[in-house]
């Protein structure tokens, strides 16, 4: 059978390459045969986790007539004579792995299954999935075994099962054919036609060590660092979250599908018209342009298999022997599909021209940044079968090949294609913490929507193709987006005129309450509004016109926002605190036509505009006059302007109409449903939009609006005693704020508490949970930016309580919420894509900035007139799950790079939410003299943490190059008006919080003795090693660290395991301390899934630890 390319050129030049290197003898004068560099590794994983069936390859039959148990026992013992792999069993010696030939009986496990004739086949097929999920024992255990399931007479279950230290898929194939001609001979009585076999893969691994592993290349490691150095090495894909809406984890790691036979036939038209292409370029191709889309990484790596026999001594033997390359090809958001191919053609011949290269020296000579869970080069795979005769065709027998449904992946994502020469099949393997069967589903579905769009316009941008199917477009753009609602006319007149409906019916109760002496009833305000509008209108504040707010919260600023309202005119709230540049620079850019103030601000304003007073008078119904509104209002007009901080530190003006406000206060209301008993507190600053709902809705439904005193908008016990005092129902929180006021004041004793509402910031689950622990009031998480109405969506927090992150949740009325790709186009569900809003609720865009405003709002492609409705893009990231609800994911901005590492700061903070001892985090990159930067951690704990115990925490999570340098504990963030954390205000580390300096010298003769082995070692002789310097760091790998305990357990008398090292600090220390108190050391056993997450660490991070992590199929 053929393998992979058949690219003449590159297979010639590696060719070439390997005929340089001396023949591998038959024979050798080693006594202890070393492991090759693929066996190593694995021997050393297993050392951490025994019952990792991750390894395993099994073939499985079912098989139905006479079989000759005879003749099957004397097939094996033929196989075992000519592969004596097959008979390999591993040892270890001084530290170092070695492996010998231990002949062992042909002998076939035979289990017979006492059971019901009904129950039989059920009970066989879980034994079939025990036997391929069982370990393998690689101490001194049988790496190949023979099982045979006896379901009656006629019928078995025959499995092979091999570790994949000894074998790899050809040598499956190799296995199968030999297999069948020998059984077959034998029946036949004939002589079974096989190949000579010059070598045994011992003498390979011995030569392999000689020539390969210890040799370096100087042209291949040069080719692979230049081709690799500005790769992307992590896949940011993880759609494991998707399933928190619809179930548990899933236990199976596979998945197999067809590619449709139309679109198989595309690709052989395809290939026809275009002959330098072959099937394997085309479907990598596409894999990788699929990849792109999903992630948005331009140059990732995807390992593909090479079969790397091309010494002619092994190509007809069983053994380990593939080598996975890292493949990179850059792609372009202008490439055609043309360029893709042609891209990943010359790296596809690159690779196998410079194959030679063991995928543990790649990894030492890149130096790749490691992350707990994950390989360090790659973690996907793609491998490419021409499917030759390998049916295991039996004399006297019916053989159907049977599924392997594995638990477990040593990749975030495997591909297997089958080309079978009639059509292609696809098996997918995967990390079931990163997927799971339906999101692999929809994956599958997505390769073959976006193969065929390729192969039909390759000459189009890859960037412009849809692939999600139609049912999903549907799902994503229309139905969770059918938020339709008749709130009627929703311009400023209906505004007033609700207001004076509520004057009406509610004359004589209170509208607003500041303190006993300043208060207002609804008869009252409606009356000093209808004042103040009268004032504004004769000096021709009108329709349009923007009315600058300079007032203190206060009954003043109240009035002045409905008189605004009652002219049909537009307000804009000035801080009297801001910084006055700012103020001046605010009000020119808005053309306001005047500002409304209080006489203790006049000063503050006067210089910069004309202004008008307001103070409390005393109102009668004698002073009223009448409004009248001469043009007409339209439900687009203005409404209000909120100033918020732009990116280039200049400040910018977000406009919002009339009918995106009341939109948003008649959800609100068709949400929460107010009336006369309840009270609203308004504590925001009018600077941030969540006061325009405080302000408004409750005097829209006849509640009373309570208003906290100006100089104690954060303050918790003040807030906290207003609440029990004056019996308020509703109330909002930035979650910051939310903290603290639960550290500071018993919120079980507001039992008038209705409705608590968070927005402004990410909710963690930590502070739901505890809210709930303590209230029983509903909690409710909302998300809107400035740049539409308030709001626009809605997660209650007591709907579920399963997900890993609170949701943001569905979209409130008349808002349609869409996740796009930087083109625009619709992200699967579980896809992290930017968050754009469309519908009645989006603003009229950035006052005085034409420029931004036509960057950020853009036509909506997905209405019946796009050009009429725009689309705010908000630069924050979300995904869909399964139901509808949306996720956030933080700011598409909000990464730093640190040491050329892209770090998502967003990230950092959400590993460290889940740890419960912290209440609040935040991480912030501060830059140093030497122009780097440091990221400091500032938390909020009940106590101090120790900052190796929050590390070790991280590390279980997180690479070290995303680990903090810095913890500080803070007694609580501090807060800007907006009741958001100031990150101006957060205080500078000081050589109070440096860490312990590591070059601490040994003290006492274990300490010494340890630091000498090190040294030896790690060859640091003449070097001074600090107790507290970590192993890893001065150059250590797995195996050195193997090797580190076994010199150790001899010359202390001791039995240290590997595992208790990697429970703690690597350190000289802590081994000191190991020795001097063995007691104190970890429990041994085994390691579990669940210690390996403690660890920081899974399977593969552990073997990240030393030369890389297994690459190879």
């Amino acid at each position: 059978m053929t393998r992979g390319l058949s690219n003449w050129e590159a297979l010639l030049q590696a060719e070439r390459m390997h005929r340089s290197l001396p023949p591998i003898r038959a024979d050798s004068d080693l006594t202890d045969i070393p492991l090759s560099g693929a066996q190593r590794r694995l021997w050393f994983l297993h050392q951490l986790n025994p019952a990792s069936s991750a390894y395993n390859m099994t073939i499985q039959y079912r098989l139905k007539g006479c079989l000759n148990y005879k003749h099957l026992t004397e097939c094996l013992g033929i196989l075992k004579e000519r592969h004596r792999i097959l008979d390999t069993v591993f040892y270890e010696k001084d530290g170092e792995p070695y492996q010998k030939t231990v002949p062992q009986p042909a002998a076939v496990r035979i289990e017979r299954l006492d059971c019901l004739e009904s129950e039989m086949e059920k009970q066989a097929l879980d034994w079939l999935a025990m036997e391929i999920n069982k370990p393998f024992e690689l101490n001194g255990g049988s790496l190949f075994e023979t099982v045979l399931v006896q379901m009656s007479p006629t019928e078995h279950l025959l499995i092979f099962r091999f570790h994949h230290s000894i074998s790899d898929a050809l040598s499956l194939d190799i296995f199968t054919n030999e297999f069948r001609e020998i059984y077959n001979a034998l029946e036949e009585g004939r002589v079974a036609r096989l190949p000579e076999l010059p070598v045994q893969y011992s003498a390979y691994a011995v030569w392999e060590q000689k020539y390969i592993a210890n040799a370096g290349n100087p042209t291949l490691m040069d080719y692979w660092s230049n081709k690799l150095a500005s790769a992307d090495t992590r896949l940011d894909l993880n759609l494991a979250a998707m399933p928190e809406a619809a179930g548990p984890t899933d236990s199976e790691c596979n998945y197999g599908g067809e590619l449709p036979q139309d679109a198989y036939n595309e690709m052989l038209d395809f290939i026809k018209r275009h002959p330098e292409f072959t099937v394997y370029n085309v479907m990598l191709a596409a894999y990788r342009v699929l990849m792109f889309r999903y992630t948005g990484q331009s140059n990732l790596i995807i390992g593909s298999t090479m079969a790397n026999r091309n010494r002619i001594e092994v190509r007809n033997l069983i053994g380990f022997f593939a080598n996975t390359l890292p493949l990179t090809t850059n792609v372009q958001t202008e490439d055609s599909f043309f360029e893709v191919l042609n891209k990943e053609k010359e790296t596809i011949n690159e690779g196998i021209a410079y194959q030679q290269v063991s995928f543990d020296k790649l990894v030492s000579i890149m130096h790749p940044d490691r992350r707990p869970g994950e390989n360090p080069l790659f973690q996907t795979m793609f491998t490419y079968v021409q499917s030759g005769k390998t049916d295991l065709e039996l004399s006297n027998l019916t053989v159907e090949a049977l599924k392997a449904d594995k638990s477990s992946s040593a990749f975030d994502l495997t591909i297997g294609l089958n080309d079978t020469g009639s059509g292609v099949q696809l098996f997918y393997e995967y990390n079931n913490d990163k997927w799971y069967a339906a999101s692999l589903r929809q994956f599958h579905y997505h390769y073959i929507n976006i193969l065929q769009q390729l192969l039909q316009r390759p000459e189009a941008t890859v960037s412009s193709h849809m692939f999600l199917t139609a049912e999903e477009i549907n799902k994503v753009i229309y139905e969770w987006n059918d938020t339709c609602t008749d709130f009627g006319c929703l311009d400023s007149r209906r505004f007033i005129s609700q207001i004076k409906k509520q004057a009406a019916k509610h004359s004589h109760l209170r509208a607003v309450f500041l303190s006993e002496e300043d208060n207002m009833s609804y008869e009252e305000l409606d009356l000093a509004s209808d004042m103040l509008a009268s004032r504004l209108m004769q000096l021709g504040i009108g329709r349009g016109s923007l009315v600058g707010l300079g007032l203190e919260r206060s009954v003043e600023l109240v009035t002045s926002i409905l008189a605004v309202i009652k002219c049909g005119g537009a307000f804009m709230p000035l801080d009297p605190q801001l910084p006055s540049k700012r103020l001046a620079h605010m009000i020119c850019e808005s053309s306001c036509a005047l500002i409304i103030t209080q006489e203790q601000y006049a000063a503050l304003f006067k210089p910069m505009h004309k202004v008008v007073l307001v103070g409390i008078s005393s109102y009668s119904a004698d002073l009223r006059c009448e409004i009248v509104h001469n043009e007409p209002v339209e439900p687009s007009d203005l409404a209000y302007v909120i100033y918020t901080s732009g990116s280039t530190g200049t400040p910018k003006g977000a406009m919002n109409s009339y009918e995106g406000l009341y939109n948003r206060l008649l959800w609100m209301q068709q949400q929460f449903g107010l009336d006369e008993t309840d009270k609203v507190l308004q504590k925001t600053p009018l600077t941030f939009d969540v006061a325009v709902w405080e302000l408004l809705w409750p005097l829209l439904h006849g509640a009373e609006l309570v208003l906290a005193r100006p100089d104690k908008p954060h303050d918790p016990e003040y807030i906290g005693n207003v609440i029990v005092e004056r019996h308020i129902t509703t109330i909002h929180f930035v979650p910051a704020l939310l903290q603290q006021f639960m550290d500071s004041f018993p919120i079980e004793s507001c039992i008038s508490l209705k409705n608590v509402i968070c927005s402004g910031e990410e909710l963690s689950t930590t502070l739901r949970d505890s809210f709930f622990s303590k209230s029983a009031a509903h909690l409710f998480n909302l998300y809107g930016p400035a740049e539409a109405a308030i709001d626009v969506t809605c997660w209650d927090c007591a709907e579920s309580r399963g997900h890993s992150s609170v949701p943001i949740g569905k979209p409130i009325s008349n808002l349609r919420i869409y996740i796009l790709d930087k083109y625009l186009l619709p992200v699967p569900v579980g896809v992290y894509g930017e968050i754009c809003i469309g519908g009645i609720g989006v603003g009229l865009g950035y006052i005085g900035n034409e420029e931004l405003t036509n960057r950020s709002f853009v036509p909506n492609p997905y209405t019946r007139h796009p050009a009429a409705e725009r689309l705010y893009r908000t630069g924050d990231m979300g995904k869909f799950l399964e139901d509808g609800t949306i996720m956030y994911g933080g700011r598409t901005d909000q990464q730093i790079k640190l040491n050329g590492a892209r770090i998502e700061l967003g990230e950092i903070e959400a590993v460290f939410r889940r740890y419960n001892r912290i209440k609040e985090i935040l991480v912030h990159p501060l830059k140093q003299n030497n122009g780097g930067q440091l990221m400091i951690a500032y938390y909020v704990s009940d106590k101090e943490i120790a900052a190796a115990e929050l590390r070790n925490y991280a590390r279980a999570y997180l690479p070290a190059y995303m680990i903090p340098g810095i913890f500080m504990r803070l007694e609580r963030f501090p807060l800007n008006r907006n009741g958001k954390v100031d990150r101006q205000a957060l205080p500078l580390p000081d050589v109070r919080f440096k860490e312990a300096s590591s070059a601490l010298l040994p003290k006492n003769e274990f300490q010494e003795e340890i630091e000498s082995i090190w040294q030896e070692l790690l060859s640091l002789e003449g070097r001074a090693i600090g107790i507290a310097e970590n192993f890893f760091d001065l150059g250590g790998h797995s195996l050195l660290a193997l090797k580190l305990v076994s010199i150790v357990n001899k010359r202390f008398n001791t039995n240290i395991t590997i595992m208790e090292l990697y429970l703690g600090e690597f350190t000289i220390a802590r081994m000191a301390d190991m020795l001097a108190e063995p007691s104190s050391a970890a429990a041994q056993g085994q390691l579990t899934k669940s210690v390996l997450s403690q660890l920081g660490m899974s399977l593969e991070e552990i073997l990240q630890v030393g030369e890389g992590t297994l690459g190879q199929r």
